[in-house]
């Protein structure tokens, strides 16, 4: 019985044990991530979405992540009214954590209100410049399998340092009639260099790209492109936890082939911003 416990405890340590702290699920996933998937419940914890009420129904709006129990993080044009230009009022809005079905959302989601928002007070809607914005949430995130904050980013800011590297991005818009899919779908991205990017599309990125708070990736060479979440966070793995570098913004350019690039708004450059608003990155926070 010993010698049969020395065999497989080492499995059960590494199967069953649960990951602590920011950036690492709590359910080990039978597969790694691949483009067009749809990964099992509990894959990307820190990934959620954001709902606006209208008079007849709840509409699906963008993708945010977890940054804490009481924060999520997503983009400015997401708040934003696109005829009037004025933010959406608080309570219109809501944020549903640990599900990868929009509608109807598995047993172990949890949904709550948002009692405040933060929009970058540099936002330009032209040219989408600082595209950034923070959700405080009525109600505090409970951590679960299924819920959990991501890591931010740490080390050097430089895009240059991160180009050629793959992440991943999770959302709903990977259907090719531009519908929702209807689970969850993830996809990797390559982070391509600023003259990569603006060659791709001068007309489209050159007044796009704004140098140190933005950055371009690409799925242009997988062979199922999926199209991209606005708000959704750009997850690269660094010593076996998932860190948060950019989150979608608007700016999206389709080749004849299918592949896509698209504008990042670079979330390091706007740590201290984030930071100034209260909220306490890695799952710090009590």
């Amino acid at each position: 019985m010993k010698n049969l416990l020395k065999i497989f405890l080492p499995f059960i340590f590494i199967f069953g044990t649960k990951a602590t702290g920011c950036g690492q699920t709590q359910i080990y996933p039978w597969k790694f991530p691949n483009s067009g998937n749809s990964p099992a419940l509990g894959s990307w914890p820190w990934h959620g979405a954001l709902f606006r009420r209208d008079p007849q129904l709840d509409t699906y709006v963008c993708g945010v992540t977890i940054l804490s129990k009481r924060f999520v993080l997503t983009i400015a044009y997401c708040l934003t009214d696109p005829i009037t230009q004025k933010q959406i009022p608080e309570n219109r809005l809501f944020v549903r954590v640990g599900i990868t079905l929009v509608d109807p959302p598995e047993g172990h989601y949890q949904s709550h209100d948002v009692k405040a928002m933060f929009i970058h007070e540099a936002f330009n809607w032209d040219q989408v410049e600082d595209d950034i914005a923070l959700l405080r949430l009525a109600t505090k995130i409970t951590y679960s399998d299924y819920v959990q904050p991501i890591c931010m980013w740490q080390g050097n800011s430089s895009v240059e340092q991160i180009v050629n590297r793959t992440g991943f991005i999770v959302g709903w818009g990977g259907k090719e009639d531009n519908g929702m899919a209807k689970n969850l779908i993830e996809a990797p991205m390559t982070i391509i260099s600023e003259q990569i990017c603006i060659g791709v599309d001068p007309v489209q990125f050159l007044w796009l790209y704004h140098e140190d708070k933005t950055f371009c990736a690409t799925n242009a060479n997988e062979t199922k492109p999926q199209r991209i979440d606005r708000g959704s966070g750009l997850y690269l793995e660094v010593e076996d936890r998932w860190t948060l570098r950019g989150i979608a913004s608007r700016a999206q350019y389709s080749l004849s082939s299918g592949g896509y690039y698209r504008m990042f708004t670079d979330v390091l450059y706007h740590l201290e911003w984030i930071r100034s608003k209260g909220v306490i990155v890695d799952g710090k926070e009590n």
